[in-house]
């Protein structure tokens, strides 16, 4: 019986190769030089390729993260202002009205 060695998960790489490191983030290999360009990765010229720490993934990801909880964070306040201004309006809060929504916006007759 042959024993076979287990391949290496993306995760217990030390630095990944563009392909990789695209395919560890799920995205495309032209978005990973697209994060070089721009700076927001720091690559490694090794050997004649490109590599990536990971890094430099882990911190890549920590601050879309970070990025995504402050867009939440900004919407939900947001709302909660919209909706407290329809409360006071309401006089009570007990109905729901959208300020601004696309109704709103439509042309009246023909």
């Amino acid at each position: 019986m042959h024993e076979f060695l287990e391949p290496v998960k993306l995760h217990e790489r030390a630095a990944y190769g563009v392909a990789q490191a695209a395919e560890a983030l799920s995205v495309g290999k032209s978005t990973v030089w697209r994060l070089i360009k721009d700076g927001r990765i720091k690559p490694i010229q090794l050997g004649g390729r490109t590599i990536i720490r990971r890094s430099e993934l882990d911190r890549l990801l920590d601050e879309a993260e970070a990025a995504a909880e402050d867009r939440r964070t900004r919407q939900a306040e947001s709302a909660n202002i919209v909706l407290s201004e329809v409360e006071e309006a309401d006089g009570c809060g007990s109905g729901f009205t959208v300020k601004n929504s696309p109704r709103d916006k439509r042309p009246t007759g023909r």
